[in-house]
C-alpha cells in the first residue's frame, strides 16, 4: 500500500509540468471521454500480488463542471487452488479448488468536478448492479495425489444492487489523454443462491443481506482518451 501511495504521489508530481501546458482540457466544451481501468495491472506490477484479471470500460459525457458516466466490467478466472487438507487417518488428502469464478457489473451516475492546480478533483455517486458467480469442488486424493472421488460441489450466484459514492482526482497527460485515481464505497443489497451437492444429496440455500465494501484509497486507475 505504501508503494502504491508513493507511486501515486510521484505520478502527480512528474506530470504537473506537462499538465500545465494542457490546462485547456479542463475548460474545453462538452466532449466525450473513454477510459479503461488498469487497477489490476498496476497492482500486480507494484506489489507483485496475483491480481485476478478483469476488464472495465468507462464512458463519460463531460461538461465543464460535471459529467454523466456509465461503465461496465467483466472478470473471470479459471481453476485455482484453495488448499489441501489431510484427513486424520493420513490415508487420503482433500483438495479444495475453485473451478471457475467471475463477476459482471454495470454502473451509471453523475460526477461533479473542481479544479485543483493542474488537475481536477471529482466526486459523485453511481447506481451499481452486479452479479458474482463461482463453482467450487472438494475432491479426495489418494496417496499418489490422484483424484479418487468428488466429495462436494458448490455453485454460488450473488446478485447485488445499490449505490456507490466515489471520490477521485484526474491528471492530464496530453491534449487528449489523462489518468485518474478513484476510490469509494459500495452500499449493496445482495440476493444469494447457493447449491451444494454431496453424499447427502442436494441442498439449496437462499439468503438476502446488506453489505458495505469500503476502498478509501484506490479502486480504479483509469487511462482515458478525450474526444
Amino acid at each position: 500500500m505504501i508503494r502504491l501511495v508513493l507511486c501515486f504521489c510521484c505520478t502527480l508530481t512528474g506530470y504537473s509540468a506537462t499538465a500545465q501546458t494542457v490546462d485547456s482540457m479542463k475548460h474545453q466544451p462538452a466532449h466525450n471521454q473513454l477510459g479503461i481501468n488498469a487497477h489490476f495491472l498496476v497492482q500486480t506490477l507494484i506489489s507483485g500480488d496475483d491480481a485476478r484479471p478483469s476488464l472495465e470500460v468507462i464512458y463519460k459525457r463531460r461538461f465543464e463542471r460535471y459529467a454523466f458516466r456509465v461503465s461496465g466490467s467483466y472478470g473471470r478466472v479459471g481453476q485455482y487452488l484453495q488448499g489441501y487438507y489431510a484427513n486424520l487417518d493420513s490415508i487420503s488428502t482433500q483438495r479444495v479448488r475453485t473451478v471457475k469464478e467471475g463477476n459482471i457489473s454495470l454502473r451509471s451516475g453523475i460526477e461533479f468536478r473542481q479544479n485543483f492546480g493542474s488537475a481536477q478533483v471529482y466526486y459523485g455517486s453511481d447506481i451499481y448492479l452486479g452479479n458474482h458467480f463461482g463453482y467450487l469442488r472438494r475432491d479426495s486424493l489418494d496417496r499418489n495425489g490422484i483424484e479418487s472421488a468428488t466429495l462436494e460441489e458448490v455453485r454460488a450466484n450473488i446478485i447485488s444492487c445499490g449505490v456507490q459514492p466515489f471520490f477521485g482526482i484526474e491528471v492530464p497527460l496530453s491534449d487528449n489523454l489523462s489518468i485518474a485515481f478513484e476510490g469509494g464505497v459500495k452500499i449493496l443489497y445482495n440476493t444469494s443462491r447457493v447449491t451444494i451437492l454431496n453424499n447427502h444429496g442436494v441442498e439449496r440455500r437462499n439468503s438476502h443481506f446488506y453489505d458495505m465494501d469500503f476502498d478509501p484509497f484506490i479502486e480504479r486507475i483509469v487511462f482515458s482518451y478525450h474526444f
